[in-house]
């Protein structure tokens, strides 16, 4: 299931894209990074953080 987090260590989380809302994260109001994994690690979005778009080939900016 695709899901957004943030990856400034809050643990921010959301269904639906959008910023870090958490005013003490280091990523506030940064994008959320796109995550589709199922076991709730998040693996991939750690190890691209600036992913913000669903794509097979994702851009990362």
């Amino acid at each position: 299931m695709t899901h957004y987090i943030c990856t400034g260590g809050c643990g921010e989380y959301s269904e639906i894209p959008g910023t870090c809302n958490n005013q003490s994260c280091i990523k506030y109001h940064q994008p959320l990074t796109v995550c589709h994994c199922g076991d709730g690690h998040h693996e991939q979005a750690y190890e691209h953080p600036n992913t913000t778009i669903e794509a097979e080939d994702a851009e990362v900016i």
